[in-house]
């Protein structure tokens, strides 16, 4: 029996990885850099303990005695950091045991975050428009790219900061440098990976990101299984151009409106999501291990015979505590697809010891986490005083639209969306793997006559479920409060996704139709940030205040000089809200309230003046 030793032991992904080794009948011994949780779990055969910096020189030493003293046949790195150490010194392990890593150019190669924009050119695939800043003299490339950005360093741990202005921006990056700026993209992100042979996917997998350990961004506390030949062919060009052998993973962002893929980094290891795949039957680590053990044969072999799942979401619940101190409704969310879904998910009642001093140190460790929490709220204040100075000044100086959003902001509107993507489906107008306002949008541009008829089958909908609509507590202080602003010389805006018919029909049962200056609906525009710049260049405005409930709501708006204010339906988007300097709140009278405030503010201020 071949014996395979995991380094470091104290990762995320270990667990995941031994598991799928035994699987294969493979023994598994960890060593483990600090103490850790697994080092109790009854997945390894072996677990040594070493007090080491993983950064240091003295690491792969200790690495190789480890593989010496567990007479391991077959060493894989786990983290990006094991990784490079042992990619370094591969020749050291030279008729000791197989290692199952990349050279060290070609792992240098894929993760320089700096040089990744050249590579993903060359492919032909998208990557966020980025600059990147070595020392003062670049900071004035900033002017080049849209607001809000993202700025990183230049390393594995990035640390990203999302900002909202130039400003900001500036004063960030000058402490940072040498790093990189992008546009900030919307959407939710993807992964491709794969174990390859010479850039031939041996097996591959696909993944959404459905909760992720900061709501903006960061490693999945939630993930599901997703399937699109798009992404697959994406992933595949990526690891056929790199001739690539061993695990990697393609990070993607799907850009919310278009359903464009961005590239946003390359991952030349095993991936923090990995309980998913391997616990839907992917045994990824198995197949490395029969690649580097007894062949490629053997590693085909093995992919094809795989009794895989087809549908399935996995939840870091014990990671996941972390949301009691900043989002008890997300934690709750986690709690109950635990309760619901236990085997998906790390909460494993046959690895009683592991669990029970992982839930001791998740739970000692919330202290912590709201030390943590409390410091990202204190980096996004300077974010939230320059959105309001912004919004005293522009209401100072006048002119100024108010455009809001209808569903899921003004209303909710109500419509079946599972009905409606059922049908589009049905009439071969989309693709299950496709969102139904991503389909709008290429079909627009690639198929007039299938988007009118995919329009109209949507409107069917949207006007059923507006003729249902009647007046409310919200829409009664809605239409108090909405005058009020328009006394102030404010004109007032619709800007929708939904039909010009549904959204005149929903505004005249609501009797809110008459506070409208203007309705830009799909049938005008299908981007938001287009029917921002239709509100703008219609109303005759300087600027716009814009309420919406999604992240694009926010992004568009900044893109096109305005100020975003955020209904949030949840506090998980509150918090994004904030990380991008937006006020939010999830009451839209509360946010109307808060803007009549600012401006009362503004006008008392001229009038002691």
């Amino acid at each position: 029996m071949h014996t395979i030793l995991i380094a470091s032991g104290a990762s995320r992904k270990s667990l995941a990885i031994a598991r799928s080794l035994r699987t294969a009948g493979y023994r598994v011994a960890a060593l483990f850099h600090r103490k850790h949780p697994f080092m109790y779990s009854r997945l390894f055969d072996k677990a040594i303990f070493v007090n080491v910096d993983r950064e240091s020189e003295e690491y792969v030493d200790y690495i190789l005695r480890s593989v010496l003293m567990s007479k391991a046949d077959l060493l894989i790195p786990v983290d990006f950091v094991d990784v490079v150490a042992v990619s370094r010194h591969l020749d050291l392990f030279d008729g000791v045991a197989k290692v199952a890593s990349p050279p060290y150019k070609a792992v240098a190669e894929v993760s320089d975050k700096a040089g990744l924009a050249d590579l993903i050119s060359r492919l032909g695939l998208t990557y966020p428009r980025t600059i990147k800043i070595e020392n003062e003299n670049d900071i004035d490339g900033i002017s080049l790219l849209e607001t809000p950005f993202v700025i990183k360093g230049i390393g594995d741990a990035s640390k990203p900061e999302y900002i909202p202005s130039r400003d900001l921006a500036l004063q960030i990056v000058k402490k940072r440098v040498p790093c990189i700026i992008q546009e900030f993209i919307t959407g939710d992100g993807h992964g491709y990976y794969a174990v390859a042979v010479n850039g031939r996917p041996c097996l591959e997998f696909m993944h959404r990101r459905a909760v992720e350990l900061d709501p903006i961004g960061g490693p999945s506390m939630m993930a599901c299984k997703f399937y699109d030949p798009e992404l697959a062919s994406l992933g595949r060009r990526v690891v056929e151009h790199l001739e690539w052998t061993g695990p990697i993973m393609v990070e993607f962002r799907r850009e919310s409106e278009s359903g464009d893929y961005y590239v946003m980094e390359i991952n030349p290891k095993f991936w923090g999501s990995i309980d998913l795949p391997v616990s839907l039957g992917y045994h990824f680590p198995a197949a490395l291990a029969k690649y580097y053990l007894e062949g490629e044969e053997a590693a085909e072999r093995f992919s094809r015979t795989l009794n895989t799942r087809e549908k399935g979401c996995y939840a870091w619940f014990l990671d996941s505590m972390r949301y009691l101190v900043k989002d008890p409704q997300t934690w709750l969310f986690m709690l109950k697809y635990t309760i619901k879904n236990l085997r998906m998910t790390d909460v494993d009642l046959t690895d009683p010891s592991r669990l029970l001093v992982h839930l001791l140190v998740a739970l000692r460790r919330l202290r912590v986490e709201r030390i943590r929490a409390l410091r990202l709220w204190a980096k996004d204040l300077p974010k939230i005083y320059w959105w309001l100075r912004e919004a005293r000044r522009r209401i100072r100086e006048g002119n100024l639209t108010l455009s809001l959003d209808l569903d899921g902001t003004l209303v909710d509107l109500g419509v079946d969306w599972i009905m409606v993507k059922h049908l589009l489906i049905q009439h071969g107008l989309m693709c299950g793997w496709s969102g139904i306002m991503m389909s709008l949008y290429r079909l627009r541009f690639k198929d007039q006559k299938d988007y009118w008829e995919a329009s109209k089958l949507i409107e069917k909908f949207e006007i059923e479920a507006a003729e249902k609509l009647r007046p409310n507590d919200l829409t009664v202080q809605v239409e108090s409060l909405i005058p009020k602003l328009k006394d102030l010389g404010m004109k007032v805006c619709l800007v929708t996704k939904q039909s010009r018919r549904a959204a005149e029909l929903a505004l005249e049962n609501l009797r809110l139709k008459d506070l409208f200056d203007l309705v830009v609906s799909r049938e005008e525009e299908i981007t938001r940030r287009g029917q921002l710049e239709i509100c703008l260049r219609k109303t005759h405005a300087a600027s716009l205040f814009h309420i919406g409930d999604m992240m694009v709501d926010i992004v568009s708006t900044y893109r096109i000089d305005g100020l975003p204010l955020c209904k949030a339906n949840r506090r998980y988007n509150l918090i994004r809200s904030f990380r991008l300097g937006a006020p939010a709140s999830m009451s839209l009278p509360t946010l109307l309230g808060f803007l009549r405030g600012l401006a009362d503010q503004n006008y008392t201020s001229y009038q002691s003046e």
